[in-house]
């Protein structure tokens, strides 16, 4: 595996939270199976 791997994806673990949504960049607690914010799932996911 690349050392660049997303930390869920090293550990096999999808409820890993991370730290920033993968849509709009911004500082919000995210996790592989729901990788963007509030505001991004409300505008791009409704």
């Amino acid at each position: 595996m690349h050392d660049h791997a997303l930390p869920w994806a090293r550990f096999n673990n999808p409820g890993y939270k991370e730290k920033v949504c993968h849509k709009c960049g911004t500082k919000h607690t995210t996790t592989k199976t729901r990788p963007v914010c509030n505001d991004c799932y409300k505008t791009y996911y409704r």
